[in-house]
């Protein structure tokens, strides 16, 4: 009979042993379940003609190719693809919610298909991923190379290694820019190798693809001399303010020099002692010498190329050129540095469109300056910009491109600068304009959202304007998923403490005992032990540091710690766990309780 009591007691906790191991392996399959991707076939024209065989189709997004086939190629066949034996032939694989990296599409983005590294016109016209789904897309291009080029990156390879653990100490520091803005410094990493296999993505580890640049960075403005002195043409022509012709002293060149903190700039021109320039031209160079509606003057001096293009234009303001008899001088009051707007087409972001202004503090000697146009920047700094946007409470969704500006003895000298960019509107509709932010990365490492302005739309063109108050560096219009969390800049306003009413105590009546009637009602004020005159005081609030510390733990390198599943609550689970371990172990002390073998003997 014992016998009998001792197996069904093991039978139960046999049965507690293997309903923990179930709901163990339920809780890890849990923790990460792949979506399905997005299926996608149909016809392929090249010049109205249906597609030769063999010609690689792609299926980027933001810049990287996810498209992946069930029979092991993803090329045309018979002008189709995607239907090659197979419904599910074509698909775009989805993003692993269980990992930080980025291996897939999220519903929503766009998607741009390419035949043979030449980005196809798309019936429907736009086209996003949503997982799961199946969708014809017929593609059509005018013409296809005789050799193939990518149309954007592979995807990062993600493969079972043993990898070291990266222990990653991330602290970040958070700066309330000028308009609102924030400047995030990126985190430094220091890895702490563990011998621990991990599932390790061989990217480098950062939290979204490394996907690099669509097309070769375009040269906008080659490396320029900002000049200290401009040659005027015999041509040149000048009058005062009275209208009269001033001669051109020998030499005709213009100066613009800083001495003691001072921006002076000196014409060649002998004009009166009190009088002042009123109009100059010289059809040669382009320098022109106007008067504004306000009343001051402004010189404009075109920098050209060898080939005779603008390259930039230096632009001084000031109240007056006046005569010294031998020349026409003054200070300036306003000098700045204009970059004309360029337009550039670029792969997945269409036709961009850049110019850029910027404040000089004095004129720079041997300064230089040089601009390109991308779709997206350097890894390092697409890094740092993916960073930011998490520590700003988002995440990047595209990057419609990018500018970079590489400057030579300007860096104290440029002071706040001003982008207009021109992109897309195609692009804009897709993701929002008010999810579009300039990001800037300085010299310095450290990162900022700026301002960003939405101007309207222009044609099939968007306009932006953002403000950069720390000058030229690399900069980016990205997309973001939401826009960003602003960080209020706190005002200092003093707090004043009111002056307290000085209430005289009152005189106690003597009564012996208290009566329950005639009790006068005090109404509660400060009582002061005598009446003084105390003088307002007045209690500052300290005054708020620009400078505001915070720590962003980024997601490390893909490790075994996978994120759960949407859809599939761990928490659920694990209470799940626990109920039914109460009601077991509840079972089994039931049971050697009624069989005597707990608490009672007999």
């Amino acid at each position: 009979m014992r016998l009998m009591e001792t197996r069904k007691v093991a039978v139960l906790l046999g049965a507690v042993m293997v309903s923990l191991a179930a709901i163990m392996v339920l809780v890890d399959t849990a923790k990460a379940v792949p979506l399905p991707s997005h299926i996608f076939f149909g016809d392929v024209t090249v010049g109205g003609a249906p597609a030769a065989d063999g010609l690689t189709i792609e299926a980027c997004i933001g810049g990287v190719n996810y498209a992946k086939s069930t029979q092991g190629t993803t090329t045309t066949k018979a002008g189709t693809y995607g239907t090659q034996g197979k419904s599910d032939d074509f698909q775009v694989r989805a993003d692993d919610t269980g990992t930080p990296a980025l291996e897939g599409g999220v519903n929503g983005q766009t998607v741009v298909f390419f035949v043979k590294g030449v980005q196809a016109t798309t019936s429907p016209s736009a086209v996003t991923f949503k997982s799961a789904e199946i969708t014809r897309v017929d593609l059509s291009v005018t013409s296809v190379p005789s050799t193939f080029t990518p149309g954007c990156a592979p995807p990062p390879e993600v493969t079972p290694t043993a990898t070291a653990t990266r222990t990653v100490t991330a602290t970040a520091t958070t700066v309330t820019a000028p308009g609102g803005g924030v400047i995030i410094v990126p985190a430094t990493e220091t890895p702490t190798p563990t011998a621990t296999a991990t599932a390790a993505a061989t990217a480098t580890a950062i939290v979204s693809p490394t996907a690099t640049a669509t097309a070769t960075p375009v040269s906008v403005v080659p490396k320029t001399t900002l000049p200290a002195e401009v040659t005027l043409s015999p041509n040149t022509t000048v009058r005062d303010d009275q209208g009269n012709v001033i001669q051109m002293t020998p030499g005709g060149v213009i100066s613009l020099k800083t001495e003691a903190g001072v921006n002076r700039i000196t014409l060649p021109f002998a004009l009166p002692i009190g009088r002042t320039v009123g109009t100059l031209f010289d059809p040669v160079s382009g320098v022109r010498v106007e008067r504004l509606a306000n009343g001051q003057t402004l010189v404009s001096m075109p920098v050209k190329d060898a080939a005779g293009k603008v390259q930039m234009t230096i632009k001084a303001t000031l109240d007056a050129l006046t005569g010294t008899g031998t020349t026409a001088t003054g200070v300036i009051t306003k000098l700045e540095m204009e970059i004309p707007p360029t337009t550039v087409n670029l792969a997945l972001t269409g036709p961009v469109e850049v110019s850029i202004s910027a404040i000089l503090n004095q004129m720079p000697q041997g300064a230089s300056i040089q601009v390109s146009i991308s779709k997206e920047p350097d890894t390092q700094t697409r890094s740092s910009f993916v960073l930011a946007a998490t520590g700003a409470g988002t995440e990047i969704t595209d990057i419609g491109f990018s500018v970079n500006i590489i400057k030579e003895n300007l860096d104290q000298v440029v002071g706040a600068a001003t982008l207009k960019m021109k992109v897309g509107k195609a692009w804009v509709d897709t993701h929002g304009a008010q999810n579009l932010r300039g990001f800037r990365k300085g010299d310095d490492g450290k990162i900022e959202i700026l301002e960003t302005k939405f101007i309207g739309f222009e044609g099939e063109s968007a306009l932006f304007e953002i403000v950069s108050p720390n000058g030229l560096s690399v900069f980016a219009l990205v997309a973001l998923k939401r826009p960003p969390v602003i960080q209020p800049t706190p005002t200092a306003t003093p707090v004043r403490t009111p002056t307290p009413t000085a209430t005289p105590a009152p005189t106690p009546t003597a009564v012996a005992t208290p009566r329950p009637t005639a009790v006068p009602t005090v109404t509660p004020t400060t009582v002061l032990a005598a009446p003084t005159a105390t003088p307002p005081r007045i209690v500052p609030t300290p005054t708020p540091t620009a400078l505001v510390a915070v720590t962003i733990t980024p997601q490390p390198s893909p490790t075994a710690t996978a994120v759960p599943a949407a859809g599939f609550p761990v928490g659920g689970i694990i209470g799940i766990v626990l109920v039914v371990l109460a009601v077991i172990v509840g079972g089994v002390l039931g049971f050697l309780w009624r069989t005597g073998r707990l608490g009672r003997r007999g």
